[in-house]
């Protein structure tokens, strides 16, 4: 079984997904198809970002047969395909810094005895309660009922991060960074892919808040 796969969610974008696969494999701090492998998964309408992709940097990729996945039913596919004892979910605006990988996997063993717990990369300017990308043991993530596709898009992370922290299993890593490139910080708007993501925000909010006041159910 593999140590780590890491999990890419590929919705358009072909130059910064490309940009982004080799710049994550370059900085991991661990060597690829050994200590870890990259996932690119998607539906049919992004096969050919994904089959381009994992050709020219050597990683996987997945391409399921609906046209477009969420990023949850993209990430859960993956982990039913790949098996491993740590999967990490990442996206494609995202700028990596050298052992950005490697130095998630000592924090998740110093961390965690028994190797069960949640570790936060650092660089998306949530709190040290919250990362949007993150490492996670699969032993924790089964328990927690998999990844959360029951969203649409977002509050996923915000729920596995809560529930982790409430079981003391969350911890984030300040030299683990993944710097979260939105378009905002540069006083560009959204593109299509951010406009897709934020279109049921409502929706998924009113649905995170419903299932925390029922237990998570």
């Amino acid at each position: 079984m593999t140590k780590v796969v890491v999990i890419l969610p590929c919705r358009g974008r072909h130059e910064q997904t490309l940009e982004c696969v080799r710049r994550m494999v370059a900085t991991a701090g661990l060597p690829h198809n050994q200590a870890w492998k990259m996932v690119l998964v998607g539906g049919s309408n992004d096969e050919e970002v994904i089959s381009d992709v994992s050709k020219k940097i050597g990683v996987y990729g997945l391409v399921e047969s609906e046209p477009q996945l969420t990023y949850w039913t993209a990430l859960q596919r993956a982990t039913n395909d790949f098996p491993a004892e740590y999967y990490a979910c990442i996206a494609n605006d995202l700028l990596p810094v050298v052992n950005w990988l490697s130095s998630a996997v000592h924090k998740m063993q110093v961390t965690f005895n028994d190797g069960v717990g949640m570790v936060g990369f650092n660089g998306d300017g949530y709190s040290e309660n919250h990362s949007a990308h993150f490492l996670i043991s699969k032993t924790l993530l089964d328990s927690l009922g998999g990844w959360p596709v029951w969203y649409s898009h977002n509050f996923g992370d915000t729920e596995l991060c809560i529930r982790a922290k409430n079981m003391g299993r969350y911890t984030k890593s300040p030299w683990s960074v993944l710097f979260h490139n939105h378009p905002w910080i540069s006083a560009h708007a959204d593109d299509e892919v951010y406009a897709q993501g934020r279109s049921r925000f409502s929706v998924d909010q009113a649905l995170f808040t419903e299932r925390q006041n029922n237990g998570w159910k």
